[in-house]
């Protein structure tokens, strides 16, 4: 409870340091400080709660790994001391001193990214020379047993501590000293002030826990999440009281661009971008005066300004990226279409997802007119109605048809040749391919996936192979008229048909298709797969943990074979189901450059891949 308080303390101060406020007299200096206080403790809290399912996590490990604390207590000392000097202070500052990463940076006088491969570095040194070598007691797990048992004692009073805290000078622009002149008017009992504030407000929430509304902000929803008192800090736990890249929760106003007023019930659907395009996607709905706050990412990793998609009814739907912490979007007026979805005999086709392209899309802007994450579906008697369109629209618009069980289809629609609210579409029925999976000795292969490539409806046209081997996709179509997907066509008549299975090489076969109410076969004989291996450093030779490795693809094809996975906490990383020709692969992290469309051959030799530190990382 006290290093919350501590570590609370030490950002308002901090935050003093980096922008100090204008102030005259010692009242707006203690209004400044128990504004700002009540924030910092705020996000401590949120970020406490975010961090508690990682906590729970690496106890849990520890639980069944944690090596004797009284064997290694009894040689830490000695072995702290025997490690190099900067080893010896990333260790002390972390542990001891229970500072967040980015303390640790700023102390050590290096980038947040490059403290954290420090410390990590340090702790393997560490674990060797205490002799807890082997799997049960990895650097991570070491890690976390002295986070927890380091500092065992109850700490000193908190104003003896912020006597030395080592805080950055103030900005030279606009400054005339360090933060130390800065607070020489600030006397010890206002210190003291803000920091029982911070302890007190810590406690009065955690003492609300359960029973009721803590306080009236989101806040308050989180209550019944708070952590228990002690808290771990965890090897990799790089987040602090407040992360310097991480997106804050943002206001959105979405108005009428005609009447400038609030439009409720807009639907919101917002996205976060990580490592290897990993991606943590929310959904949420304007209040009734057009208002949302869009959270931050539960991932901190994924601190990318979000892609945030806007559509309200009668309205032409916008795609806004990047955007400010309090934006405002102002909606078009749209017009509405309509009609029916049918198939080849003129029945009517219920639950098809139609989406729309048109003319309007505009690169490299902040606002893009956007259909793809709102598309309409047609109803019981197939009659569907689109009042998201552009007014004035007399081009083409193209639509794409999809179905499970129907081939993937593409409309072009002339506007201006036809009636707007009863435009016919048909589905295309599609091919029925099957076949059979078998290894080399003519075993079946159960649960093997099945997909169809240069598709955007891949996903969907996904099956697995039954106990006997055998597979069935239907709805396979002509990819030729797949445009939605913006993927080079194979031609008339083809499909791209790939087999993936645990333990076996992956199979990709082109297959011809026929009539579609003819069933068309393709069998496959998978071989053993391939290993691919290998660890990923840094370019001071450091293993990078959490590296996300994967197949890569190009701009305008699929990726054939679907593999990813991440480093563990030495960067090392193995596929045994790889193929044996030559892939392209993908290596990204955050805070390094990646590298994409890598061609590499599983032959079973231990990789070796640098990463590079960004520029100002």
């Amino acid at each position: 409870m006290m290093s919350l308080a501590e570590d609370v303390t030490q950002v308002v101060f901090i935050r003093f340091a980096k922008t100090p406020p204008d102030i005259k007299t010692p009242g707006e200096l203690a209004a400044w400080l128990h504004r700002t206080t009540t924030h910092v403790a705020i996000d401590a809290w949120r970020a406490e709660t975010r961090r508690r399912n990682r906590e729970q996590q690496a106890v849990a490990m520890e639980s069944t790994t944690d090596p004797s604390w009284k064997e290694i207590s009894s040689a830490l000392d000695q072995a702290v001391n025997q490690l190099a000097d900067e080893d010896r202070e990333a260790i002390l500052l972390r542990f001891f001193r229970r500072k967040t990463m980015r303390d640790v940076g700023a102390a050590l006088g290096v980038s947040e990214a490059a403290a954290k491969m420090r410390v990590v570095r340090a702790v393997e040194r560490l674990r060797k020379r205490l002799g807890v070598e082997g799997m049960a007691c990895t650097a991570a797990v070491l890690g976390t047993v002295l986070a927890e048992r380091s500092v065992e004692a109850a700490p000193a009073a908190l104003v003896a501590r912020l006597a030395t805290i080592h805080l950055p000078t103030l900005a030279a622009s606009g400054a005339k000293g360090g933060l130390v002149q800065a607070l020489t008017r600030v006397s010890k009992l206002k210190m003291v002030a803000v920091a029982s504030l911070s302890v007190v407000w810590w406690h009065f929430v955690h003492s609300s826990r359960g029973s009721g509304p803590v306080m009236a902000t989101q806040a308050s929803a989180d209550a019944n999440a708070m952590p228990g008192n002690e808290r771990t800090i965890s090897l990799n736990d790089t987040s602090s009281i407040e992360a310097p890249n991480q997106p804050t929760k943002i206001l959105l106003h979405v108005l009428d661009a005609d009447t400038a007023r609030g439009l409720s019930e807009t639907k919101i659907h917002f996205v976060y971008y990580g490592a290897g395009g990993e991606t943590e996607s929310h959904d949420t709905l304007t209040d009734e005066n057009g208002d949302a706050r869009l959270q931050a990412p539960d991932d901190p990793t994924k601190n990318s300004a979000p892609n945030v998609y806007v559509a309200a009814e009668g309205h032409v739907p916008q795609m806004v990226s990047p955007l400010t912490n309090v934006y405002t979007v102002r909606l078009d007026s749209a017009m509405t279409i309509g009609g029916a979805v049918v198939d080849k005999d003129g029945a009517p086709v219920t639950g098809v997802a139609i989406y729309f392209e048109g003319p309007w899309n505009q690169s490299r802007q902040t606002e893009n007119v956007a259909f793809k994450t709102f598309p309409v579906t047609s109803h019981e008697d197939g009659r569907w109605l689109c009042s998201y369109i552009p007014k004035g629209c007399t081009n083409e618009i193209r639509l794409t048809l999809d179905k499970a069980g129907y081939a993937l289809s593409s409309k072009g629609v002339p506007i201006q040749d036809k009636d707007p609210a009863n435009l016919v579409l048909t589905i295309d029925p599609g091919a029925i391919v099957t076949g059979r999976i078998m290894d080399q000795h003519n075993h079946p292969i159960s649960e093997a996936s099945v997909r169809v490539l240069a598709s955007s409806g891949n996903k969907r046209q996904m099956v697995r192979s039954d106990a006997d081997g055998v597979f069935t996709l239907t709805g396979v179509g002509d990819q030729a008229l797949a445009k939605f997907s913006n993927l080079i066509p194979l031609g008339p008549c083809q499909a791209q048909v790939a087999v993936q299975a645990d333990g076996y090489a992956p199979d990709m076969k082109i297959v011809q298709l026929t009539e579609t109410n003819i069933t068309n076969v393709v069998n496959f004989a998978l071989a053993p797969g391939n290993y691919f291996r290998g660890r990923v450093v840094d370019d001071f030779g450091n293993p990078i943990p959490n590296v996300v490795v994967q197949t890569d693809y190009a701009m305008f094809s699929d990726r054939s074979f679907d593999w990813t996975t991440h480093t563990d906490g030495n960067g090392f990383f193995q596929w045994d189901s790889a193929p044996s020709e030559a892939t392209t692969y993908w290596f990204d992290a955050e805070g390094y450059e990646a590298i994409r469309f890598k061609p590499m051959v599983a032959d079973g030799t231990d990789h070796e891949i640098t990463l590079k530190h960004k520029v100002g990382e």
